[in-house]
């Protein structure tokens, strides 16, 4: 046994202004039983130097440096070299707080838990921090099994804010989609992890500054390509599931429901103006495609989406509400608004 309780991973590409920052929290570290490693994707901006400066300092860093492949390939390469008992994530451009990585194991050793996952900030480079929560208060600090929760499966993939058991992954056969680029890989990742997990335990505490609009992040790009690579996303969720890793069918239905929201928030929140339509068309032929599931919803969405140009002025109305009640995404008075809450409510179900 070599000793190392958590194995940190860090996608790096062309993240030099944002890199010491995260490195410099990863260094704070209380654990000392941990490896952070550094998986240099072919950066051209001197990220590699810099990693190299906590390498000589602090023997808990190491680098995997490759040639440019995409997030996916990344994580798992790191995964494949990971020695740690537990896995956590940690993107390059965020940082985190001293004591993450002690809290989480220590709970995940207590509980026996497949998955321990935490609370986080939303960051601003002005210093704002502003608490996120997208799961309720019934789930914190006990152990379940995410299939009685299948609710769950709807939360922000977030997968950065938790750790995993490596034979927990390996077992499963849970790994990355690595397809190209750095859009959504997450998604199949956060799904497979939610639909195998026997034992998950969620804290209060929170860890993680979530870096809010940087320019080139990657959920910010909005090339109707890149959005696309969601599609590719849910197809693993459902080659995996075809593959012999069964599931409940209401983690399927809600799975199911996951994806056909999908489409209204990379419409109204990612894509550019002048491409949503044409995205939405394509993705919902594929959704339908699939198999008539959720069939009411699928069905209000296609008289919106997959009809021409009756429908722009209605379609232009939606994203800019869409638009407005995002931007307020934090003023969560105004979202408990009754007529705020019945809107959302008709539009987004």
């Amino acid at each position: 046994m070599n000793g190392i309780k958590v194995s940190v991973l860090v996608p790096i590409y062309n993240v030099r202004d944002y890199l010491e920052q995260c490195l410099d929290s990863l260094e704070a570290q209380t654990m000392k039983d941990i490896e952070f490693i550094c998986i240099n994707d072919g950066s051209t901006d001197g990220s590699d130097k810099i990693i190299q400066k906590y390498i000589e300092k602090d023997p808990r860093f190491k680098i995997l440096s490759k040639e440019n492949s995409g997030y996916g390939d990344s994580m798992n390469k790191g995964l494949d070299i990971a020695q740690g008992k537990y896995i956590g994530i940690l993107e390059s451009d965020d940082f985190t707080e001293p004591s993450m990585y002690a809290t989480l194991y220590e709970k995940a050793e207590r509980e026996q838990a497949d998955i321990v996952r935490s609370r986080y900030w939303l960051y601003w480079d002005n210093g704002r921090n502003v608490e996120f929560d997208d799961w309720g208060a019934g789930v914190f600090d006990k152990t379940i099994k995410p299939a009685d929760y299948p609710e769950l499966i709807d939360m922000v993939c977030s997968i950065w804010s938790a750790i995993y058991r490596k034979d927990f992954l390996d077992k499963n056969d849970i790994r990355f989609l690595p397809t190209p680029g750095a859009s959504y890989q997450d998604i199949s990742f956060f799904c497979k992890t939610m639909m195998m997990a026997e034992r998950m335990f969620f804290i209060k505490d929170r860890f993680i500054h979530y870096r809010q609009g940087r320019v080139g992040q990657s959920v910010r790009d909005h090339h109707i390509n890149k959005a696309l690579l969601k599609f590719d996303e849910y197809d693993e969720c459902e080659r995996y599931i075809n593959d012999g890793h069964h599931v409940g069918n209401a983690i399927l239905n809600r799975l199911r429901h996951r994806e056909i929201n999908s489409v209204v928030n990379v419409c109204f929140s990612v894509i550019e103006h002048d491409e949503y339509m044409e995205y939405a068309r394509r993705y919902l032929g594929k959704i339908k495609e699939k198999g008539d599931y959720d069939s009411e919803r699928l069905s209000f969405y296609e008289r919106r989406f997959m009809q021409s140009d009756g429908n722009v002025i209605y379609m232009n109305a939606l994203v800019l509400l869409w638009r407005v009640m995002h931007s307020f995404r934090h003023a969560y008075w105004l979202k408990r608004l009754p007529g705020v809450m019945l809107i959302k409510r008709k539009i987004f179900g």
